[in-house]
């Protein structure tokens, strides 16, 4: 993920948006390019760079888990 992406994210809070839905959008890309792998770990990098000190490891967890979830319901991971 670019540099320029990650700091789109803390901005995006400020305007009351939490910008999983760019995270999610982003890896769904990477799936389609046969580049899942690499989104997980820049997805990943990316939310723990902007996550707000009142989030729990389990709300995080929650979050992966409910990414993982969609993506495959949706048919981007196979």
């Amino acid at each position: 993920m670019p540099q320029s992406y990650g700091k789109l994210i803390p901005r995006q809070r400020q305007q009351g948006d939490d910008g999983k839905g760019f995270l999610a959008a982003y890896l769904a890309d990477k799936y389609l390019l046969n580049q899942g792998q690499d989104g997980w770990g820049r997805v990943q990098q990316a939310y723990k760079k902007s996550e707000s000190p009142s989030e729990t490891l389990r709300e995080r967890t929650k979050f992966f888990a409910d990414l993982r979830k969609f993506l495959r319901e949706t048919g981007y991971i196979k």
